[in-house]
């Protein structure tokens, strides 16, 4: 694997965390989606980028993996490193810190009626031509 360096994420959780044996550690690995929301000027939407979240065994982890479950919003931080195996690009984050981010996701935000989320700013979308990479 080649290293990238630190990436911080917010993204969500894909399935249920999962404890898994390394050898003769246990380490408990989920994966998160970041979504690009923008769709580009020729009408497609960039896919969700996956990536492979690793936690070592800690205190931290284990009370980490009482909160987390599959469909909630995590911020990560770690090494993101970056494989490349049958044409595919696999990303995963090791040595990460992971911290769950209180209040409801975007979608959800958008069917509340509530005056409070009336009232909530439109999010912003990137600058025309920015789309493109």
């Amino acid at each position: 694997m080649a290293s990238i360096g630190k990436l911080m994420l917010i993204g969500n959780i894909g399935r249920a965390p999962e404890w898994k044996q390394i050898g003769e550690q246990r380490v408990l690995e989920f994966s998160v989606a970041y979504n690009r929301w923008w769709t580009r000027r020729d009408g497609a939407q960039l896919p969700a980028v996956w990536f492979r979240v690793t936690l070592w065994p800690s205190k931290k982890t284990d009370a980490i993996a009482k909160l987390i479950k599959g469909g909630m919003s995590v911020h990560v931080i770690g090494d993101m490193d970056l494989d490349e195996r049958e044409g595919k690009t696999y990303y995963s984050l090791r040595n990460a810190e992971v911290t769950p981010v209180i209040g409801p996701r975007s979608d959800d935000a958008s069917r509340s009626t509530s005056s409070t989320s009336a009232a909530r700013p439109a999010t912003p979308r990137p600058p025309a031509g920015d789309d493109e990479f």
